[in-house]
């Protein structure tokens, strides 16, 4: 009884972790909380205020077209910055800023 019982709980937690744990952790989307999606196409201006942490952390931006990273570079820089990507074809972007130890605020994404 007490084997059965014993098995019957490992089960349970080897089930509760095949379901709890999410099959794409490694996307993106959640890896990076400040996600954007943008729909347009030529060059792309990104403006904001970002402020960073004292401890370690990713510093990677991203910028992906469909499901393909078309640009890794490290974040702009604390404080007021702009950054632009040049000649971007038409499409859909996927734009993420890093998470902690940063901070974004007033961001502006602007196709011309």
């Amino acid at each position: 009884m007490r084997t059965k019982r014993a098995m019957l709980t490992m089960l349970a937690v080897i089930m509760a972790l095949i379901f709890t744990v999410p099959a794409s952790a490694s996307t993106p989307a959640l890896q990076y909380p400040y996600g954007y999606t943008l729909v347009g196409g030529g060059d792309l201006t990104i403006t904001g205020y970002a402020t960073r942490g004292a401890y370690p952390g990713n510093n990677d931006v991203l910028l992906y077209k469909g499901s393909a990273l078309h640009s890794k570079r490290d974040m702009f820089g604390i404080g007021h910055f702009s950054h632009t990507y040049y000649n971007l074809p038409a499409g859909t972007y996927y734009f993420f800023f890093p998470g902690n130890p940063w901070s974004i605020s007033d961001v502006t994404f602007t196709f011309h």
